[in-house]
């Protein structure tokens, strides 16, 4: 198998292979030539004994100041064609210092490919945030090669959205300050919980000393474990909590979080992990220097995004925002 470009071969070739198994692809690539967004040297064609057997069609995009190679067109007759175009283009992009390059196909494609991962996992937001991002994959050309965790402009040919951030949400504290952090949510939360108990406690109590009924005092000794633990377990949560860190050699939180219409993700250390909806989100706490989204509560602690305040332009207006993407959030103190 043979790999040429459009600068050894004529662009008919290219023509004649896409349009009957793939006019889409055909008409896409007519559009890239007609916009001028291609280059004969980033157009491939795999050829077996003469034959053309696959096709890529590789222009440029970017992400704020990085630029980003793209697969526009990909088309072959089999999978392992595919693969070997795409490592001829990646060459090539790595060549000319290209940091990143994009392709659409999939688990399918790329499910053996340590080189390429799932967008998100490159630190980029896709196109569109919801299943069809399942569909794109990057590879990091460049060790050096730092993402953005902002949307990617594609050529306008390929009909592609670019998703409006609406916020940008940022947390880079310390680990004295998370610690400060984790403990003042967890010990809000628990506030209506103390008090229930330390009700219950003195009902039980005023019950055993004005009826006598002595038979309900293990309850009392109950409830006084309880709010025991409800005091206490905060402090435990922090104490475990930094305890990881120290065994990462993590010092410093460095997340983000790209709010836009459909959807948000959160990047840890650029690394994004999935998009999630607001309708996830079931309370805001709102503290003097950061915000704490919480998504879920379990027996020992609540699991959410932690928002500095400073990161914010108009903290007021992003609140609006989150009730208006989701009416039953819950804003706390």
């Amino acid at each position: 198998m043979q790999v040429f470009t459009l600068a050894e071969r004529p662009a008919a070739d290219m023509e004649l292979f896409l349009q009957p198994r793939d006019p889409e692809a055909a008409g896409l690539f007519a559009r890239l030539m007609n916009d001028r967004e291609t280059e004969p040297g980033l157009c491939f064609l795999a050829c077996e004994g003469g034959t053309v057997k696959g096709a890529l069609v590789v222009c440029f995009g970017r992400s704020e100041s990085v630029r980003i190679g793209i697969a526009a067109v990909l088309c072959a007759d089999h999978r392992d064609i595919s693969l070997l175009l795409l490592t001829q283009a990646a060459i090539a992009l790595r060549e000319r210092r290209i940091p990143y390059f994009i392709a659409q196909g999939g688990e399918e494609l790329f499910d053996e490919r340590k080189d390429w991962d799932w967008i998100l996992h490159r630190g980029f937001v896709p196109p569109r945030l919801d299943e069809s991002a399942l569909g794109f994959y990057c590879n990091r050309l460049t060790d050096t090669a730092v993402p953005t965790t902002m949307p990617i402009e594609f050529p306008a040919a390929m009909g592609l959205p670019i998703p409006e951030c609406r916020f940008v949400g940022r947390n880079s504290m310390d680990a004295e300050h998370y610690a400060e952090a984790v403990y003042t949510t967890r010990e809000r939360r628990r506030l209506a919980e103390r008090a229930a108990i330390i009700i219950f406690i003195i009902a039980v109590s005023v019950i055993t000393l004005v009826r006598k009924d002595y038979y309900v005092l293990p309850a009392v000794g109950i409830g006084l474990y309880a709010l025991f633990i409800n005091i206490f377990r905060p402090r435990r949560i922090v104490a475990e909590e930094m305890e990881l860190w120290k065994k990462r050699g993590k010092e410093s939180c460095d997340d983000s979080i790209f709010f836009g219409d459909e959807g948000f993700i959160f990047f840890s250390r650029k690394r994004g992990r999935s998009i999630m909806h607001y309708d996830n989100l079931r309370t805001a706490y709102v503290k003097r220097d950061f915000i704490f989204l919480c998504r879920s509560v379990g027996k020992e602690s609540a699991s959410g995004y932690y928002i500095e305040n400073t990161s914010l332009e108009n903290k007021q207006e992003f609140l609006d925002f989150l009730k208006s993407k989701n009416p039953l959030i819950v804003f706390k103190k």
